[in-house]
């Protein structure tokens, strides 16, 4: 509007100098009355020209002015539509896109590198920028939603720079932590779930794959430790980081994220912080040694105290390792009756090759009784917190063409049922 103006003085002021010049020069001390009369018609005309000039370019103003504002505004609309649509449809399909590096939500978006020139998008949605396309500096064109390409291009975490999972954004999340004291046999359940999780993929004709060279890596390495060791050795006390993998279970689609925290975290306030991931899942693990309960142990002989001695936990850790993570739950708001809770009792093989096992029916009764695990605190608690709470045991499988035990195939079964996916075992 501005520039229509502008161009209209300056044609106006061009207009009527050529007018002054071209009626009072020849007329000047000449024709006298008549050079007055023919510049006084000049003028009369010039002004009626004047008027109607300011008012032709005032209508085209207005117009100008209307189509732009109605454009905007029909821009500023879909732009609201989409990102609505966008938001909505994530929601539905129950993606609250979690960072697996600092475990906090990735809010509004994540950031998108321009795969021509490497340069970082930090919020690309339908906007003011582009409303379905954003042109990056470089000219590439860049799709503003993740139903609608966005989720292909590299994704960076806002808060903490980490690269994010492939079609982050895309793909729903299952998040599953699990917690419990020093050597409860975490680590070792999580590796033998990956692979339980695995053979259920590929009875319903999909796969579950680390979704990068790191994440395989790390997989190859806890491998290769079992198979050496029997054991994937202690985890490092630090800001635990996902073990991320890409599942196609049929038609569902999910990155899984498997949060192993050492137990140290578990049962020290002062880092309670760090578990971010507490209140982003539906289902949490609690993993306990029975070798830990006095109950269970006095059962054992000497020989077979002896030989469990360095996979034995300490008993001291097992209730601190429940309660501390429970209560920073509440602290971060979480609803302790929407979410589930598996109480895993581990090294269900150590005890198949004792006598304690066959004296307790259930894996309940054994966490329960005074002479067993003596939990029924916890048990209790528990009941009385979580929406649903299941108990299992499980065993562990050494050894690389070892196939995970039925008991870890349960559990893998349970987590996922909680996340609305059912595989029936042909």
């Amino acid at each position: 509007m501005h520039a229509i103006v502008g161009d209209a003085s300056t044609r106006i002021h061009d207009m009527a100098t050529a007018i002054w010049i071209a009626t009072s020069d020849p007329f000047e001390g000449g024709l006298g009355f008549l050079g007055k009369t023919i510049t006084f018609g000049a003028w009369i005309g010039l002004m009626l020209g004047v008027v109607g000039s300011v008012a032709i370019t005032a209508g085209i103003a207005v117009i100008h002015v209307t189509v732009l504002l109605l454009g905007a505004s029909f821009a500023a609309v879909v732009a609201t539509l989409l990102r609505g649509a966008d938001s909505l449809v994530r929601y539905a399909a129950g993606i609250r896109m979690t960072c697996p590096a600092c475990a906090e939500a990735v809010r509004p978006y994540a950031a998108y590198e321009c795969p021509g020139c490497g340069e970082l998008h930090r919020d690309l949605r339908p906007g003011k920028l582009g409303v379905v396309r954003r042109t990056c500096i470089c000219g590439r064109r860049l799709s503003t939603m993740l139903l609608a390409g966005a989720s292909r291009l590299t994704a960076i975490c806002p808060g903490c720079g980490a690269k994010l999972p492939q079609r982050f954004g895309k793909a729903a999340e299952i998040v599953i932590p699990f917690f419990g004291s020093i050597k409860a046999g975490k680590t070792q359940l999580m590796y033998m779930l990956t692979g339980a999780l695995g053979e259920l993929a590929v009875a319903v004709g999909g796969t579950v794959l680390p979704v990068d060279d790191d994440n395989r890596d790390q997989v190859d390495r806890l491998r290769e430790r079992i198979s050496v060791t029997g054991s994937p050795g202690p985890t490092a006390p630090r800001s635990p980081e996902a073990l991320v993998l890409r599942a196609n279970f049929g038609a569902s689609e999910r990155n899984i994220y498997l949060f192993d925290a050492a137990g140290e975290l578990h049962y020290r306030p002062d880092r309670l912080d760090e578990l971010r991931y507490l209140d982003k899942a539906r289902t949490l693990v609690f993993v306990a040694d029975p070798l830990a309960a006095d109950g269970i142990w006095t059962r054992l002989t000497t020989d077979q105290q002896r030989q469990f001695a360095g996979i034995r936990s300490d008993w001291a850790g097992v209730e601190l390792a429940y309660e501390l993570p429970r209560e920073q739950i509440r602290r971060m708001g979480g609803n302790g009756r929407a979410l589930r809770l598996a109480f895993v009792v581990t090294k269900a093989d150590v005890l198949a090759g004792t006598t304690v096992r066959a004296q307790f029916g259930s894996v309940r009764e054994m966490i329960v009784a005074p002479d067993g695990m003596d939990l029924g605190n916890i048990v209790r608690e528990a009941e009385q917190t979580f929406g649903h709470v299941e108990y299992l045991e499980t065993a562990a499988s050494t050894g690389d063409a070892a196939a995970p035990h039925e008991s870890i195939e349960a559990l893998a079964l349970q987590l996922l049922r909680a996340e609305g996916i059912r595989i029936e075992r042909r």
